[in-house]
């Protein structure tokens, strides 16, 4: 069975739509000076936005404990992420009261692109320009305990620039510039339980014309030191800490477990001081005065315990 067809005295016809008319207007031209005034916006957007803002406050969501870090200035950096100037890493000396132990003069850090391609802000790396030499690292963080690992990378960081270093001398300079890897472990829960570990080398380390507490100490230069450290918690563990040069061969190895304030950090260690035809009049003085067991050879070890202020040698 077929149905009737129904058939009208008159076509229905639908209009189909054009966009030719959209050429009349939206030239090339046109097109061209939108595109460009998007990338403008977007540039004085980014220049404009207050990026202090936002990484002081990240920063604010970090757990710290006894730890300072400030800055003077951020800026957007483009390819190199975020750029922190002026930055200061102090720690407590007394109350109210804080010291710089680690400035650097310009700080950039970015998220690392493999992370970026899948969503995630947990993997970091950054470079800083640290006492005339480059730090740099990684930073790879667990989002579920926000505990996190960094390697870090030294190159010839410039200890006479070291202000808590030179602080340590009346007047005089200390040289030597540090290279080394060093490896992190922290955790935001139990900073008793964040590690650091590092192998270093210092190319011709030294102190020149020092004075300290209006003793006069007599030059020394070593041609090479190096050394493992691991510091857990309180607790700096020394291995195989060995000076090379001319005048003075030393080794040291052991504990120093820090307190506050430093100079009642307690000291635990064993060290050996080898001289040679070359060393000067001054030091064979001093060397002389260490206590030793009767016939003991020069390079005989000796401990040193006490505390930083009042060291005490057997």
């Amino acid at each position: 069975m077929r149905l009737p067809r129904l058939r009208l005295p008159f076509r229905l016809r639908v209009p189909r739509p054009s966009f030719e008319w959209i050429g009349d207007w939206l030239s090339r031209s046109l097109v061209l000076y939108g595109v460009y005034t998007c990338v403008l916006f977007l540039i004085f957007m980014i220049v404009n936005f207050p990026h202090e803002v936002v990484v002081r406050r990240v920063l604010g969501t970090f757990d710290l404990g006894q730890v300072q870090l400030d800055f003077n200035a951020v800026r957007f950096a483009w390819h190199r992420g975020y750029e922190l100037q002026g930055v200061k890493v102090s720690l407590p000396t007394g109350p109210s009261e804080y010291t710089p132990v680690i400035e650097a003069s310009t700080f950039d850090v970015r998220p690392a692109l493999a992370s970026l391609i899948k969503g995630q802000l947990n993997q970091w790396q950054w470079q800083a320009e640290l006492y005339g030499g480059i730090v740099a690292g990684e930073w790879i963080m667990n989002p579920a305990t926000k505990a996190g690992t960094a390697q870090i990378a030294l190159t010839k960081i410039d200890l006479g620039r070291h202000r808590a270093l030179a602080a340590q001398l009346d007047e005089g300079q200390i040289t030597g510039q540090l290279s080394g890897v060093l490896s992190a472990q922290i955790s935001p829960r139990d900073a008793r339980a964040a590690q650091v570990t590092g192998d270093l080398t210092i190319a011709r380390p030294g102190v020149l014309g020092a004075k300290v507490k209006g003793f006069k100490l007599p030059d020394l230069q070593f041609n090479q030191g190096k050394g493992k450290f691991t510091l857990k918690a309180d607790r700096l563990d020394l291995q195989d800490v060995k000076f090379t040069g001319d005048q003075l061969n030393a080794s040291v190895s052991g504990q120093i477990v820090f307190r506050q304030p430093a100079s009642a950090s307690t000291l635990n260690l064993r060290a050996t001081l080898e001289p040679s035809p070359a060393t000067p009049d001054q030091i064979k003085v001093l060397l002389a005065l260490i206590p030793r067991a009767p016939n003991a050879k020069p390079d005989a070890p000796f401990t040193i315990t006490g505390t930083l202020a009042a060291p005490q040698v057997k």
